[in-house]
């Protein structure tokens, strides 16, 4: 877009544009960690983190998990979208998620379908990070 801008002569040169170091992961979480962390956090975001470690789905697409996409036979979750395609896929979820997952599926009375998170300021929508 800048070349074009220079090209049309609506700039006179493409600016020089330095990008950020990243620096890598280098540190994981240990069980002691999680352990401290799921203590201090209380629920719903104590779920949301349990599902974020054992399933490696990321936070967006955690929040925004839909009942009727849990497989509870197969112990999978089918993510319908996320931030890239390859984001729609089957994700295994360990006996700790689905025995969670259970619990929340009996909190909102057996519904087959809805959010797992639903908003508390929106029947339409999952909660997000404000609520």
């Amino acid at each position: 877009m800048l070349g074009k801008a220079r090209d049309w002569k609506l700039i006179r040169e493409v600016p020089r544009i330095g990008s950020l170091k990243v620096f890598p992961r280098d540190r994981t979480v240990t069980l002691d960690d999680e352990r401290q962390l799921l203590a201090s956090c209380p629920r719903p975001l104590k779920d949301v983190l349990i599902i974020l470690l054992d399933s490696g789905l990321r936070g967006g697409e955690v929040i925004r998990m839909r009942l009727e996409h849990i497989n509870w036979e197969s112990a999978f979750y089918f993510n319908p979208k996320g931030k890239t395609r390859k984001a729609r896929r089957l994700v295994p979820l360990s006996e700790r998620v689905i025995a969670l997952l259970r619990n929340i599926h009996l909190e909102q009375l057996g519904q087959r379908e809805g959010w797992v998170f639903p908003s508390k300021k929106s029947a339409l929508g999952p909660r997000t990070e404000r609520d």
